[in-house]
């Protein structure tokens, strides 16, 4: 019986998982399309100047200082045991903070709107950037709250909802208003899909304001939001020291790199979001060596087999794209091949984090993250003030982002009962080289098997069908490996 209801959890999970993949693969294809209007429409300048804008309303999402994790964690909690005054308790005090400190960074945005009203352009754009970042709060803390009630599938039309509508007002607006129409359109579409998400959600009462549960809160949720800031960071420092130390001409051409690697990582980040409240409940009955296989491993051991499925296509099919479509943003297709390497290990990096936030390791992955900063800093000042363009700072951050996935992944493994029993020895061969070959092939293939010649684009384009047709059966088989692992682990028990 227990069995039985087990793998209805396990189906539930994964259904879940699929509809909002679902939904996060048709936003991201729309997004890639808004991103490319963007691309179009702008000059790698004003693509540039968008990028850093569009890091304000990202950056000012920390500002709940941890707090909003307590929603994310300890309400699943919570609910499993039946408390809810204490579930309003948590939420109407996060609200009330996270509102407050928003606040506080929009009046900072109109303060700097107001001092630089000379330049009316910078002035204007300060103006709805200040306006986003109440509009994203009002957003972001909705969906958390959702998050929280583990209501996925309305998180999973609203994504539907939130693609179409910055698609249309992008190109509705960016044409005539350009920098500003970008900036307006996410808070046009942000609002409307805030109001639908409000008028949709399940009752979440909200009672109370407790300072001494915000400071427990902020203190729990602090480090994990170090980790996040530190990884954001690690993803967007080589953007600002391009812009302190080269132009916005570089930047345009850089960030467009960082824009694909972030649609590339919100595929693992799916299923993240969802086993991550699912674990919290789950350490609540079970030890830990009964969580790292479905936890840790088996999702580490699929999103080393799968995201090749995606990191390859992009690199193969991306200097073709842009020498047709985007020849402005030519001069960066190398520095961007590159950078796209990056996905693959932020998406390994992504199941390590729910083992250290379920168990309060945050700490030694807060110091991780800020070494890896450290040294991204240091190389990329290194590079760019030796004018090395922007190849060399793509393998600084490249360089980082392994740098963070190694320690974290030996400090994770070391703290673990045993973690070799959870590979079985006899398999553990076909593990070992499944990761290898997803680690290897990306480059291998769009590099070393690269043709010279004026037609490269097309022939490496051509590539594509040869890869899928000799990875993907691999792949599909390699994929239920875990699966008939523990099918077997459970026959022999």
């Amino acid at each position: 019986m227990q069995s039985g209801t087990a793998q209805l959890a396990e189906n539930t999970v994964r259904q879940t998982i699929t509809r909002y993949a679902g939904s996060n693969l048709v936003r991201q294809i729309l997004g890639m399309l808004t991103a490319f209007a963007r691309s179009r429409l702008l000059s790698p300048e004003q693509f540039g100047l968008w990028s850093l804008l569009n890091l304000i309303p990202q950056y000012s999402g920390f500002l709940h200082l941890g707090s909003r994790s307590g929603i994310t964690y300890r309400i699943p909690q919570l609910q499993q045991k039946q408390d809810a005054a204490g579930a309003a308790l948590v939420r109407n005090t996060v609200r009330r903070f996270s509102l407050a400190t928003s606040l506080l960074a929009a009046l900072a945005l109109l303060a700097a709107a107001a001092i630089l009203h000379q330049d009316r352009q910078l002035s204007l754009l300060l103006v709805l950037s200040a306006v986003l970042v109440l509009v994203n709060w009002w957003f972001e803390h909705r969906v958390v709250l959702l998050k929280g009630q583990q209501c996925f599938d309305l998180i999973s039309r609203s994504n539907y909802l939130r693609a179409i509508l910055l698609l249309v007002s992008t190109l509705v607006l960016l044409p005539f208003w350009g920098v500003a129409g970008a900036v307006l359109a996410v808070v046009l579409t942000l609002t409307v899909s805030a109001i639908y998400l409000l008028l949709h959600s399940p009752r979440m009462p909200h009672a109370g304001f407790d300072p001494a549960l915000l400071r427990r809160m902020i203190r729990q949720g602090a480090p994990l939001l170090g980790v996040s800031l530190a990884v954001l960071l690690l993803r967007n420092i080589d953007r600002l020291m391009i812009a302190g130390m080269l132009d916005l001409h570089a930047v345009g051409l850089y960030a467009l790199g960082g824009m694909i690697v972030g649609f590339l990582i919100n595929i693992p980040g799916v299923s993240r979001e969802v086993l991550e409240p699912r674990l919290m409940q789950a350490q609540q009955k079970r030890p830990l060596d009964r969580l790292v296989g479905p936890y840790l491993i088996e999702p580490v051991f699929k999103s080393a087999l799968l995201m090749p499925l995606v990191v390859v296509p992009a690199e193969l099919i991306l200097p073709f794209f842009i020498h047709g479509f985007l020849p402005e943003y030519s001069e960066g297709i190398d520095a961007i091949r590159i950078l796209l390497l990056s996905s693959l290990l932020i998406a390994l990096f992504y199941p390590l984090r729910g083992i250290v936030v379920a168990r309060d390791w945050q700490g030694r992955t807060l110091l991780h993250a800020l070494v890896a900063v450290g040294l991204n800093a240091v190389g990329n000042w290194h590079v760019l003030r030796q004018g090395w363009g922007l190849e060399a700072v793509a393998w600084v951050s490249l360089a980082s982002f392994a740098t963070l996935l190694v320690f974290e992944w030996f400090t994770v493994m070391g703290r673990i009962p045993h973690p070799r029993e959870m590979i079985p020895g006899r398999r553990s061969l076909l593990w070992l080289l499944a990761l290898t070959i997803s680690l290897a092939l990306p480059w291998s293939t769009v590099v070393a098997l690269s043709p010279p010649g004026g037609d490269s684009d097309l022939q490496r384009l051509m590539m594509l069908p040869g890869f899928l047709l000799l990875y993907l059966p691999a792949a599909f088989y390699l994929f239920h490996e875990p699966r008939r692992t523990r099918s077997a682990q459970d026959g022999s028990a």
